[in-house]
Protein backbone atom coordinates (compact mmCIF):
# COMPACT_ATOMS: atom_id res chain seq x y z
CA UNK A 1 0.00 0.00 0.00
CA UNK A 2 1.74 3.38 -0.87
CA UNK A 3 2.03 5.60 1.72
CA UNK A 4 -0.41 8.75 2.42
CA UNK A 5 0.68 11.87 0.51
CA UNK A 6 1.19 15.12 2.66
CA UNK A 7 -2.40 16.67 3.15
CA UNK A 8 -0.61 20.05 2.78
CA UNK A 9 1.12 19.43 -0.61
CA UNK A 10 -1.13 20.02 -3.91
CA UNK A 11 1.00 16.74 -5.24
CA UNK A 12 1.11 15.94 -9.08
CA UNK A 13 -2.43 14.56 -10.35
CA UNK A 14 -0.87 10.67 -11.12
CA UNK A 15 0.07 10.75 -6.88
CA UNK A 16 -3.39 11.18 -6.47
CA UNK A 17 -5.17 8.93 -8.77
CA UNK A 18 -2.61 6.79 -7.40
CA UNK A 19 -3.56 7.16 -3.41
CA UNK A 20 -7.26 8.06 -4.18
CA UNK A 21 -8.75 4.30 -3.95
CA UNK A 22 -7.10 4.05 -0.18
CA UNK A 23 -8.34 7.24 0.61
CA UNK A 24 -12.00 6.33 -0.87
CA UNK A 25 -11.70 2.99 1.15
CA UNK A 26 -10.15 4.69 4.69
CA UNK A 27 -13.31 7.54 4.32
CA UNK A 28 -16.45 4.40 3.40
CA UNK A 29 -14.78 2.28 6.69
CA UNK A 30 -14.21 5.29 9.18
CA UNK A 31 -17.74 6.66 8.25
CA UNK A 32 -19.17 3.08 8.90
CA UNK A 33 -17.54 3.46 12.49
CA UNK A 34 -18.45 7.01 12.91
CA UNK A 35 -22.23 6.39 12.13
CA UNK A 36 -22.46 2.83 14.40
CA UNK A 37 -21.18 5.66 17.38
CA UNK A 38 -23.49 8.57 16.75
CA UNK A 39 -26.06 5.90 16.30
CA UNK A 40 -25.15 4.57 20.33
CA UNK A 41 -24.81 8.37 21.21
CA UNK A 42 -28.30 9.15 20.15
CA UNK A 43 -30.03 6.12 21.14
CA UNK A 44 -31.07 7.89 24.74
CA UNK A 45 -33.42 10.64 22.14
CA UNK A 46 -35.46 7.93 21.18
CA UNK A 47 -35.33 5.64 24.63
CA UNK A 48 -36.32 8.64 26.53
CA UNK A 49 -40.13 7.97 24.50
CA UNK A 50 -40.57 4.09 25.83
CA UNK A 51 -38.89 4.19 29.03
CA UNK A 52 -42.37 5.24 30.40
CA UNK A 53 -44.17 2.42 28.67
CA UNK A 54 -41.85 0.13 30.75
CA UNK A 55 -42.89 1.43 34.08
CA UNK A 56 -39.95 3.80 34.40
CA UNK A 57 -41.55 6.63 36.35
CA UNK A 58 -39.62 9.89 34.94
CA UNK A 59 -40.12 14.16 35.07
CA UNK A 60 -40.12 15.74 31.94
CA UNK A 61 -36.60 17.57 33.65
CA UNK A 62 -35.42 13.78 34.04
CA UNK A 63 -35.73 12.99 30.45
CA UNK A 64 -34.29 16.01 29.32
CA UNK A 65 -31.62 15.10 31.69
CA UNK A 66 -31.03 11.97 30.00
CA UNK A 67 -30.73 13.26 26.42
CA UNK A 68 -28.09 15.67 27.56
CA UNK A 69 -25.62 13.70 29.78
CA UNK A 70 -24.16 12.08 27.02
CA UNK A 71 -22.76 14.95 25.12
CA UNK A 72 -21.78 15.99 28.54
CA UNK A 73 -19.13 12.79 28.65
CA UNK A 74 -18.47 13.22 24.79
CA UNK A 75 -17.61 16.73 25.25
CA UNK A 76 -14.40 16.23 28.03
CA UNK A 77 -13.57 13.12 25.78
CA UNK A 78 -13.11 14.35 22.29
CA UNK A 79 -10.19 16.31 22.79
CA UNK A 80 -8.52 13.05 23.99
CA UNK A 81 -9.66 11.05 21.14
CA UNK A 82 -8.03 13.57 18.69
CA UNK A 83 -4.46 13.42 20.41
CA UNK A 84 -4.89 9.58 20.52
CA UNK A 85 -5.91 9.27 16.59
CA UNK A 86 -2.32 10.86 15.84
CA UNK A 87 -0.63 8.75 17.95
CA UNK A 88 -1.98 5.86 16.73
CA UNK A 89 -2.66 4.02 13.21
CA UNK A 90 -6.13 4.42 11.86
CA UNK A 91 -7.21 0.82 12.07
CA UNK A 92 -6.06 0.77 15.63
CA UNK A 93 -8.06 3.31 16.43
CA UNK A 94 -10.90 2.89 15.24
CA UNK A 95 -11.27 -0.96 16.50
CA UNK A 96 -10.20 0.10 19.96
CA UNK A 97 -12.74 2.81 19.78
CA UNK A 98 -15.47 0.20 18.28
CA UNK A 99 -14.70 -2.34 20.81
CA UNK A 100 -15.51 0.73 23.98
CA UNK A 101 -19.28 0.23 22.48
CA UNK A 102 -19.77 -2.54 23.71
CA UNK A 103 -20.04 -1.38 27.25
CA UNK A 104 -23.05 1.48 26.43
CA UNK A 105 -24.32 -1.40 24.27
CA UNK A 106 -25.27 -4.00 27.26
CA UNK A 107 -25.48 -0.93 29.41
CA UNK A 108 -28.85 0.28 27.63
CA UNK A 109 -29.71 -3.65 26.87
CA UNK A 110 -29.40 -3.87 31.13
CA UNK A 111 -30.73 -1.05 32.57
CA UNK A 112 -33.94 -0.20 30.35
CA UNK A 113 -35.31 -3.45 31.85
CA UNK A 114 -35.35 -2.62 34.98
CA UNK A 115 -37.37 0.28 36.02
CA UNK A 116 -36.93 -0.44 39.70
CA UNK A 117 -33.21 1.06 39.71
CA UNK A 118 -32.68 4.36 40.50
CA UNK A 119 -32.81 7.66 38.42
CA UNK A 120 -28.57 7.92 39.27
CA UNK A 121 -28.51 4.68 37.28
CA UNK A 122 -30.13 5.76 34.27
CA UNK A 123 -27.78 8.81 34.26
CA UNK A 124 -24.73 6.61 34.31
CA UNK A 125 -25.36 4.83 31.37
CA UNK A 126 -26.30 7.94 29.54
CA UNK A 127 -23.15 9.45 30.61
CA UNK A 128 -21.07 5.85 29.41
CA UNK A 129 -23.01 6.22 25.71
CA UNK A 130 -20.57 9.41 25.54
CA UNK A 131 -17.97 7.18 24.02
CA UNK A 132 -20.06 6.61 21.02
CA UNK A 133 -19.90 10.71 20.12
CA UNK A 134 -16.07 10.88 21.55
CA UNK A 135 -15.75 8.41 18.11
CA UNK A 136 -16.31 11.77 16.08
CA UNK A 137 -12.70 13.23 16.50
CA UNK A 138 -10.58 10.25 16.13
CA UNK A 139 -12.25 9.36 12.56
CA UNK A 140 -12.17 13.17 11.21
CA UNK A 141 -8.32 13.48 12.21
CA UNK A 142 -7.29 10.13 10.69
CA UNK A 143 -9.36 11.01 7.87
CA UNK A 144 -8.05 14.45 7.13
CA UNK A 145 -4.66 12.48 6.99
CA UNK A 146 -5.65 11.08 4.04
CA UNK A 147 -6.83 13.96 1.40
CA UNK A 148 -4.70 17.07 0.45
CA UNK A 149 -5.55 20.61 1.27
CA UNK A 150 -7.77 21.23 -1.08
CA UNK A 151 -9.76 18.18 -0.53
CA UNK A 152 -10.10 18.97 2.75
CA UNK A 153 -13.38 20.46 2.72
CA UNK A 154 -15.00 17.81 0.95
CA UNK A 155 -13.19 14.79 2.69
CA UNK A 156 -14.37 16.30 6.29
CA UNK A 157 -17.72 16.65 4.88
CA UNK A 158 -18.44 14.00 3.47
CA UNK A 159 -17.28 11.67 6.89
CA UNK A 160 -18.75 13.94 8.74
CA UNK A 161 -22.25 13.89 6.77
CA UNK A 162 -22.38 9.57 6.50
CA UNK A 163 -21.20 9.48 10.12
CA UNK A 164 -24.50 11.33 11.38
CA UNK A 165 -26.18 9.40 9.01
CA UNK A 166 -26.22 6.75 12.16
CA UNK A 167 -28.27 9.86 14.09
CA UNK A 168 -31.13 9.29 11.51
CA UNK A 169 -30.97 5.76 11.43
CA UNK A 170 -32.06 5.38 15.31
CA UNK A 171 -34.33 8.10 14.57
CA UNK A 172 -36.31 6.47 12.00
CA UNK A 173 -35.69 3.20 12.83
CA UNK A 174 -35.17 2.03 16.14
CA UNK A 175 -39.19 2.56 17.48
CA UNK A 176 -39.46 -0.18 15.07
CA UNK A 177 -36.69 -2.31 16.27
CA UNK A 178 -37.83 -2.18 19.78
CA UNK A 179 -41.36 -3.47 18.44
CA UNK A 180 -40.12 -6.68 17.05
CA UNK A 181 -37.74 -9.24 17.74
CA UNK A 182 -35.29 -8.67 15.37
CA UNK A 183 -32.58 -10.33 16.80
CA UNK A 184 -34.25 -13.92 17.23
CA UNK A 185 -33.57 -15.42 20.00
CA UNK A 186 -30.96 -13.40 21.32
CA UNK A 187 -33.53 -10.23 21.74
CA UNK A 188 -34.83 -12.22 24.37
CA UNK A 189 -38.62 -11.95 26.01
CA UNK A 190 -40.75 -8.78 25.83
CA UNK A 191 -41.49 -6.77 28.04
CA UNK A 192 -43.49 -8.19 31.17
CA UNK A 193 -45.68 -4.74 31.04
CA UNK A 194 -45.58 -4.72 27.00
CA UNK A 195 -45.77 -7.99 25.72
CA UNK A 196 -45.27 -6.36 22.09
CA UNK A 197 -42.53 -4.07 23.30
CA UNK A 198 -38.48 -5.80 23.21
CA UNK A 199 -36.72 -2.55 24.61
CA UNK A 200 -33.61 -4.13 25.10
CA UNK A 201 -33.01 -4.07 21.96
CA UNK A 202 -32.29 -0.37 21.79
CA UNK A 203 -28.45 -1.60 23.21
CA UNK A 204 -28.46 -5.51 21.72
CA UNK A 205 -28.78 -4.04 18.52
CA UNK A 206 -25.56 -2.77 18.41
CA UNK A 207 -23.49 -5.51 19.02
CA UNK A 208 -23.78 -6.85 15.16
CA UNK A 209 -22.27 -3.72 14.01
CA UNK A 210 -19.70 -3.57 16.27
CA UNK A 211 -18.25 -6.88 15.55
CA UNK A 212 -18.51 -6.17 11.56
CA UNK A 213 -16.93 -2.69 12.11
CA UNK A 214 -13.63 -3.85 13.79
CA UNK A 215 -13.65 -6.79 11.22
CA UNK A 216 -13.34 -4.16 8.56
CA UNK A 217 -11.23 -1.96 10.21
CA UNK A 218 -8.58 -5.27 9.84
CA UNK A 219 -9.15 -5.83 6.71
CA UNK A 220 -9.45 -2.33 4.78
CA UNK A 221 -7.40 -0.06 7.04
CA UNK A 222 -3.77 0.30 7.93
CA UNK A 223 -1.45 1.35 10.56
CA UNK A 224 0.77 4.22 8.71
CA UNK A 225 3.51 5.85 10.23
CA UNK A 226 2.07 8.91 11.96
CA UNK A 227 2.90 12.62 12.61
CA UNK A 228 2.10 13.00 16.21
CA UNK A 229 0.76 15.58 18.17
CA UNK A 230 3.75 17.54 20.19
CA UNK A 231 3.56 19.73 23.20
CA UNK A 232 5.03 22.65 21.49
CA UNK A 233 1.99 22.24 18.57
CA UNK A 234 0.03 21.87 21.67
CA UNK A 235 0.78 24.73 23.29
CA UNK A 236 0.72 26.99 19.83
CA UNK A 237 -2.41 25.94 18.89
CA UNK A 238 -4.24 26.87 22.66
CA UNK A 239 -1.82 30.07 22.08
CA UNK A 240 -4.07 31.26 19.21
CA UNK A 241 -7.33 33.09 20.13
CA UNK A 242 -8.33 32.35 16.16
CA UNK A 243 -8.75 28.73 16.90
CA UNK A 244 -11.17 29.21 20.35
CA UNK A 245 -13.55 31.86 17.73
CA UNK A 246 -13.12 28.42 15.38
CA UNK A 247 -14.26 26.74 17.90
CA UNK A 248 -17.14 28.97 19.07
CA UNK A 249 -18.52 27.99 14.85
CA UNK A 250 -18.19 24.84 15.70
CA UNK A 251 -20.17 24.72 18.51
CA UNK A 252 -23.08 27.02 16.53
CA UNK A 253 -23.02 24.19 13.48
CA UNK A 254 -21.78 21.07 14.66
CA UNK A 255 -23.28 21.91 18.53
CA UNK A 256 -26.57 22.76 17.17
CA UNK A 257 -27.13 19.28 15.20
CA UNK A 258 -26.22 17.35 18.03
CA UNK A 259 -28.36 19.57 20.34
CA UNK A 260 -31.01 19.60 18.55
CA UNK A 261 -30.86 16.14 17.30
CA UNK A 262 -31.04 14.59 20.86
CA UNK A 263 -33.88 16.64 22.17
CA UNK A 264 -36.29 17.49 18.79
CA UNK A 265 -38.34 14.04 19.45
CA UNK A 266 -38.85 14.62 22.94
CA UNK A 267 -39.85 18.07 22.18
CA UNK A 268 -41.74 17.55 19.86
CA UNK A 269 -43.96 14.87 22.35
CA UNK A 270 -43.92 17.58 25.27
CA UNK A 271 -45.50 20.50 22.91
CA UNK A 272 -47.62 18.78 20.48
CA UNK A 273 -49.10 16.23 22.72
CA UNK A 274 -51.19 14.74 19.97
CA UNK A 275 -48.63 14.86 17.33
CA UNK A 276 -47.11 11.93 15.38
CA UNK A 277 -43.08 12.24 15.47
CA UNK A 278 -42.08 10.32 13.11
CA UNK A 279 -40.82 12.40 11.01
CA UNK A 280 -38.48 14.25 13.52
CA UNK A 281 -35.29 12.27 11.69
CA UNK A 282 -35.92 14.76 8.89
CA UNK A 283 -33.46 17.56 10.08
CA UNK A 284 -30.84 15.09 10.62
CA UNK A 285 -31.32 13.47 7.58
CA UNK A 286 -31.03 17.30 5.73
CA UNK A 287 -28.04 18.04 7.63
CA UNK A 288 -26.25 14.69 6.52
CA UNK A 289 -27.00 15.87 3.03
CA UNK A 290 -26.34 19.45 4.27
CA UNK A 291 -22.62 19.18 5.41
CA UNK A 292 -21.35 17.58 2.56
CA UNK A 293 -22.22 20.26 0.44
CA UNK A 294 -21.07 22.78 3.02
CA UNK A 295 -17.56 21.42 2.56
CA UNK A 296 -17.72 21.44 -1.43
CA UNK A 297 -18.58 24.91 -1.46
CA UNK A 298 -16.08 25.92 1.31
CA UNK A 299 -13.13 24.25 -1.06
CA UNK A 300 -14.02 26.24 -3.85
CA UNK A 301 -11.37 29.04 -3.72
CA UNK A 302 -11.19 28.28 0.36
CA UNK A 303 -14.34 30.58 1.43
CA UNK A 304 -15.84 29.02 3.78
CA UNK A 305 -16.56 32.37 5.89
CA UNK A 306 -18.82 33.90 3.75
CA UNK A 307 -20.75 30.96 3.47
CA UNK A 308 -21.00 30.13 6.90
CA UNK A 309 -22.14 33.92 7.78
CA UNK A 310 -25.03 33.50 4.85
CA UNK A 311 -26.09 30.25 7.10
CA UNK A 312 -25.98 31.58 10.73
CA UNK A 313 -28.25 34.62 8.95
CA UNK A 314 -30.86 31.51 7.78
CA UNK A 315 -30.69 29.83 11.22
CA UNK A 316 -31.62 32.58 12.85
CA UNK A 317 -34.74 33.22 10.73
CA UNK A 318 -35.41 29.58 11.31
CA UNK A 319 -35.39 29.95 14.76
CA UNK A 320 -37.58 32.68 14.79
CA UNK A 321 -39.82 30.38 12.70
CA UNK A 322 -40.05 28.17 15.61
CA UNK A 323 -41.48 31.38 17.76
CA UNK A 324 -44.27 31.61 15.75
CA UNK A 325 -44.95 27.89 15.04
CA UNK A 326 -45.55 27.25 19.39
CA UNK A 327 -48.77 26.67 20.76
CA UNK A 328 -49.37 29.17 23.00
CA UNK A 329 -52.72 29.82 25.20
CA UNK A 330 -55.29 28.46 23.54
CA UNK A 331 -53.31 28.30 19.93
CA UNK A 332 -52.88 24.99 18.86
CA UNK A 333 -49.48 26.11 17.33
CA UNK A 334 -48.69 24.63 13.77
CA UNK A 335 -46.81 21.58 13.66
CA UNK A 336 -45.97 21.86 10.10
CA UNK A 337 -44.00 24.97 10.19
CA UNK A 338 -42.68 23.95 13.50
CA UNK A 339 -41.03 20.62 11.60
CA UNK A 340 -40.05 22.61 8.25
CA UNK A 341 -38.12 25.38 11.15
CA UNK A 342 -36.21 22.57 12.57
CA UNK A 343 -35.37 21.00 8.93
CA UNK A 344 -34.17 24.31 7.66
CA UNK A 345 -31.86 24.89 11.22
CA UNK A 346 -30.25 21.38 10.23
CA UNK A 347 -30.07 22.33 6.64
CA UNK A 348 -28.05 25.54 7.30
CA UNK A 349 -26.44 24.60 10.68
CA UNK A 350 -25.20 21.35 8.52
CA UNK A 351 -23.62 23.52 5.48
CA UNK A 352 -21.81 26.09 8.24
CA UNK A 353 -20.49 23.03 9.77
CA UNK A 354 -19.02 21.75 6.58
CA UNK A 355 -17.84 25.28 5.63
CA UNK A 356 -16.20 25.39 9.43
CA UNK A 357 -14.29 22.27 8.74
CA UNK A 358 -12.71 23.70 5.95
CA UNK A 359 -11.84 26.67 7.52
CA UNK A 360 -9.84 24.60 9.88
CA UNK A 361 -7.89 22.56 7.83
CA UNK A 362 -6.90 25.98 5.86
CA UNK A 363 -6.22 27.52 9.55
CA UNK A 364 -4.03 24.71 10.61
CA UNK A 365 -1.71 24.98 7.63
CA UNK A 366 -1.26 28.75 7.73
CA UNK A 367 -0.46 28.66 11.26
CA UNK A 368 2.00 25.44 11.24
CA UNK A 369 3.25 25.13 7.81
CA UNK A 370 4.11 21.62 7.26
CA UNK A 371 2.80 20.64 10.34
CA UNK A 372 -1.08 21.50 9.50
CA UNK A 373 -1.98 17.93 10.35
CA UNK A 374 -0.93 18.15 13.64
CA UNK A 375 -2.11 21.08 14.39
CA UNK A 376 -5.69 20.12 12.64
CA UNK A 377 -5.68 17.16 15.09
CA UNK A 378 -5.77 19.63 18.20
CA UNK A 379 -8.11 21.91 16.58
CA UNK A 380 -10.85 19.41 16.04
CA UNK A 381 -10.04 17.75 19.17
CA UNK A 382 -10.77 21.38 21.05
CA UNK A 383 -13.41 22.29 18.23
CA UNK A 384 -15.43 18.91 18.67
CA UNK A 385 -14.92 18.92 22.56
CA UNK A 386 -16.73 22.63 22.93
CA UNK A 387 -19.17 21.89 20.35
CA UNK A 388 -20.08 18.94 22.25
CA UNK A 389 -21.42 21.22 25.23
CA UNK A 390 -24.67 21.99 22.33
CA UNK A 391 -25.69 18.42 22.80
CA UNK A 392 -25.73 19.18 27.14
CA UNK A 393 -26.94 23.19 26.85
CA UNK A 394 -30.16 23.09 24.15
CA UNK A 395 -31.81 20.70 25.97
CA UNK A 396 -30.79 21.96 29.74
CA UNK A 397 -32.28 25.74 28.05
CA UNK A 398 -34.89 24.10 26.95
CA UNK A 399 -35.63 22.21 29.77
CA UNK A 400 -35.39 24.92 32.43
CA UNK A 401 -36.89 27.35 30.05
CA UNK A 402 -40.26 25.11 30.61
CA UNK A 403 -39.84 24.23 33.92
CA UNK A 404 -38.83 27.89 35.33
CA UNK A 405 -41.43 29.81 32.25
CA UNK A 406 -43.98 26.85 31.39
CA UNK A 407 -42.78 27.68 27.52
CA UNK A 408 -39.41 27.44 24.86
CA UNK A 409 -39.83 31.09 24.76
CA UNK A 410 -36.70 32.16 26.54
CA UNK A 411 -34.59 29.63 25.61
CA UNK A 412 -35.15 29.85 21.78
CA UNK A 413 -34.27 33.88 22.20
CA UNK A 414 -31.43 33.13 23.97
CA UNK A 415 -30.21 30.44 20.76
CA UNK A 416 -31.25 33.64 18.56
CA UNK A 417 -28.12 35.65 20.77
CA UNK A 418 -26.03 32.71 20.37
CA UNK A 419 -26.65 32.45 16.59
CA UNK A 420 -26.05 36.20 16.31
CA UNK A 421 -22.35 36.39 17.98
CA UNK A 422 -21.31 33.47 15.71
CA UNK A 423 -22.60 35.95 12.73
CA UNK A 424 -20.57 38.34 14.62
CA UNK A 425 -17.71 36.64 14.52
CA UNK A 426 -17.77 35.05 10.97
CA UNK A 427 -18.10 38.01 9.22
CA UNK A 428 -15.96 40.94 11.40
CA UNK A 429 -13.30 38.41 11.89
CA UNK A 430 -13.10 35.98 9.45
CA UNK A 431 -14.62 37.72 6.52
CA UNK A 432 -12.17 41.28 7.38
CA UNK A 433 -9.49 38.70 7.12
CA UNK A 434 -10.51 37.69 4.10
CA UNK A 435 -10.75 40.93 2.62
CA UNK A 436 -7.42 42.69 3.86
CA UNK A 437 -5.27 39.23 2.37
CA UNK A 438 -7.08 40.10 -1.00
CA UNK A 439 -5.37 43.66 -0.33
Amino acid sequence: MHPAPSWTDEFAAETWQEHRSTARRHLFISSLGLMLGLGIWMTWSVLVLWLPRVGFHLSTTELFGLTAMPALTAALLRFFYAIAASRMGARHMLQISTLALIFPAIGISFISQRPDLPYEDLLAVAALTGLGGACFTSVMTSTSRQYPLSRQGRALGWTAGLGHLGIVLVQAFLPWVLLHPVLGVFSGSASSTRPHLWIQNAGLIWLPGIFVVVVLAELGLRDQVQARVTRPILRATFARFDNFLLSWLYLGSLGSLIGFASVEALLTHTLFKNAHISTTYLGPLAAVIAIPVGGVLADRGRRGAPLAVLMFILTMIAVGGLFISLPVADLDGSLPLYVACFIFIFSSTGIAQGATLQMMAQVSEEQAPGHGSETLAVLLGLGGAIATVGGFFIPGMLASSMSMFNGTELALFGFELFYASCLVIAWWFWRLRDLQASH
